[in-house]
């Protein structure tokens, strides 16, 4: 098993986690951010509710669906018109899950920048200032220990 010690252990790698792990990290300070989100593929990921499933993919549909609407319904206004408007929905979500790719990389590169150890793998807290992380196979030999006790805890979820 790893034992290693980390000034700061964030638990969670959302909107929250991942901005104070790489805080930290600027700061000086080891981190790590532990996180445990899988997509449908069953792949962990960091950037939580938020990034994968909740607001930016809501907000990439969003964004396609206004654009159809304006089509619709303003651009004859402007002098555009436009002949056989139609919704490719298949290519909207190909679409959103390129801009989750795209964001969801872009928190490992942070990481990586930042100095910030990242574990996808969820995150348990124990007595004296400790976490276990238990890792990406679920095997028991994956269990990664911060000992000596990290001088900072962040539940971040």
């Amino acid at each position: 098993m790893n034992n290693k010690h980390y000034d700061v252990a964030v638990i969670g790698g959302g909107p929250a986690g991942y901005p104070a792990a790489i805080r930290a990290a600027q700061l000086g300070l080891t981190a790590v951010c532990i996180d445990d989100w899988k997509n449908e593929e069953g792949v962990r990921l960091f950037g939580g509710t938020c990034l994968n499933v909740g607001c930016i993919p809501s907000k990439a549909l969003l964004e396609s669906t206004e654009l159809y609407h304006r089509a619709e319904t303003e651009f004859a206004l402007h002098g555009i018109k436009i002949g056989g408007l139609g919704l490719d929905l298949a290519t909207m979500q190909d679409r959103k899950r390129g801009i989750v790719k795209q964001l969801t990389a872009g928190i490992e590169t942070m990481f990586k920048a930042a100095g910030v150890v990242g574990i996808k793998g969820r995150g348990k807290l124990l007595a004296g200032n400790r976490v276990v992380s238990r890792g990406s196979l679920d095997r028991e030999r994956d269990l990664l220990y911060v000992d000596d006790a990290a001088d900072a805890i962040v539940a971040a979820a």
